[in-house]
């Protein structure tokens, strides 16, 4: 970017910046980022009235050893806050999807357990926002496409897993 001898940025610059291609690429994977959340929510709640958060969640345990896992962990891994997980918990909890456990050696360390109900719901959950998946992608890529995408969006990623 240029700037004047001041160090303020030029007019141009602040245009070459708004048309940059790492700045419309940024903006294409947000915006693309947003229509799919908000699809896969859409279809979640109107066939599990589940969020894609609580999804998240129940996708984590039903993929865990045991089916449970430290609730730090699973924060970690879907990328929210420990109190914003502990209010969907308590909600999953109420609707019998999940339980909380404490670890007899250390009580500081909770686990939220996938409950049989909640397995089943989560397999249910994870095949309809499969069907999802497949189905807005589908739309919009040819197979070579979709997997070069894959390919091209895993550099971003640490193990090429989102």
């Amino acid at each position: 970017m240029s700037t004047s001898d001041n160090g303020n940025q030029s007019s141009a610059g602040r245009a070459d910046y708004y048309v940059s291609t790492t700045v419309v690429t940024w903006r294409a994977l947000d915006s693309a980022h947003g229509k799919l959340s908000d699809e896969l929510s859409a279809a979640l709640r109107t066939h599990h009235n589940l969020s894609l958060n609580a999804h998240a969640v129940l996708a984590q345990l039903v993929r865990a050893p045991d089916r449970k896992l430290r609730m730090t962990e699973i924060a970690s891994r879907i990328d929210f806050s420990l109190s914003g997980l502990t209010g969907l918990v308590g909600r999953l909890e109420q609707d019998g999807l999940i339980e909380r456990q404490s670890n007899a050696a250390d009580r500081r360390v909770i686990y939220a357990c996938l409950t049989e109900i909640g397995e089943r719901y989560a397999n249910e959950a994870d095949t309809r926002h499969q069907a999802t998946l497949d189905t807005i992608l589908s739309e919009r890529f040819e197979p070579d496409e979709l997997a070069l995408l894959a390919e091209l969006l895993g550099r971003i990623t640490a193990n090429g897993e989102a």
